[in-house]
């Protein structure tokens, strides 16, 4: 099964979500701060590559 969570790309913050590093960070413009894009452990995506790959 496709998840964020067992995905090569994933970075757990918590028990529910965590940061994708699939792509560089993201620019907010409010503050000029770059952050990777928050994402939950059930969230999947095309780019997803498993952790044992």
């Amino acid at each position: 099964m496709q998840a964020c969570e067992k995905c090569n790309f994933y970075e757990n913050q918590n028990r529910s979500s965590g940061s994708c590093r699939v792509n560089p960070p993201i620019v907010l413009k409010d503050d000029n701060k770059a952050v990777w894009p928050v994402v939950t452990v059930d969230d999947w995506c095309g780019r997803f590559e498993d952790k044992a790959a």
